[in-house]
């Protein structure tokens, strides 16, 4: 016999199917929309600011240096786990982490476009920040991650990302989990292709034009994208941060919520 608990695991599990159905399609209407309302606007105003949104629009928060440091196309199995475990969430705020039971929602999945920034954040809403952990959460896929996440409680985006080899310099924004506004440029390099899983999602598209980095690529090969980390380094240095760090934010955020996932496990 099923209980109680298993009965219920089983119902969110069937509505999760559905809803990650429903949220995918929901995230590239509403960034399309405003995207292209974004660059209208843009265009009309002259406007030279950055920033990033959650899908559902509560939560937006500005880059003080809006100029794009690199864009890149990462195949790596974090960046695609971490995307699919907030897609799949079963209701807002609620994981299907949460729920003991393996999942069977096998959905093709994209490179995450990865934008990187300088660590200078201004938080422009909610406008009422006395308690910044009723708005955002930070996240780790498991306890010996190296990566944080800053996540918006009201839809799941990731709004932003930390990793030791930024240097508390740089944040990387994964544009196909959030709504991304800001000038437009091509990606440098597609990166960490040997995690791409070929069974589940099919060979990888082509691009247009840009290097993919093929699994053994060597320290010179990846020199194309490192470089520009680099600049941005010393950019960073030679100027003063205006508002917080994505650092100084977690801090108030702890403690992390780790997921305990397995590497490479699928949602």
């Amino acid at each position: 016999m099923i209980g109680q608990v298993g009965r219920k695991s089983l119902l969110l599990s069937r509505l999760s199917q559905l809803q990650y159905k429903t949220y995918i399609q929901q995230i590239s209407f509403v960034s399309r929309v405003r995207t292209l309302s974004q660059m209208a606007n843009s265009a009309a105003t002259g406007t030279t600011s950055s920033s990033v949104t959650c899908v559902c629009g509560k939560v937006r928060i500005q880059f003080l240096h809006p100029e794009p440091v690199v864009r890149l196309e990462c195949a790596c199995q974090d960046c695609r786990q971490a995307h699919e475990y907030e897609a799949a969430a079963v209701e807002q705020g609620v994981c299907v982490g949460d729920v003991v039971q393996e999942r069977e929602n096998k959905k093709p999945t994209t490179f995450n476009d990865a934008w990187y920034f300088v660590n200078d954040l201004n938080i422009i809403s909610p406008v009422n920040q006395d308690n910044l952990k009723e708005t955002f959460e930070a996240t780790m896929l498991r306890e010996d991650g190296k990566t944080t996440r800053l996540i918006s409680r009201c839809c799941r985006s990731t709004l932003a990302v930390d990793h030791p080899a930024y240097q508390e310099k740089i944040v990387m924004v994964p544009a196909n989990s959030c709504v991304l506004d800001c000038k437009t440029i091509e990606p440098t390099a597609r990166i960490y292709t040997g995690d791409w899983d070929t069974e589940r999602d099919g060979p990888m598209s082509p691009t247009n034009g840009w290097p993919v980095l093929p699994p053994d690529a060597s320290d010179a090969d990846k020199e194309v994208y490192r470089r520009k980390f680099k600049d941005a380094f010393v950019l960073f240095g030679q100027k003063d941060r205006c508002g917080v760090s994505f650092q100084s934010l977690i801090e108030d955020l702890k403690p992390i919520r780790i997921f305990e996932l397995t590497p490479g496990q699928r949602f």
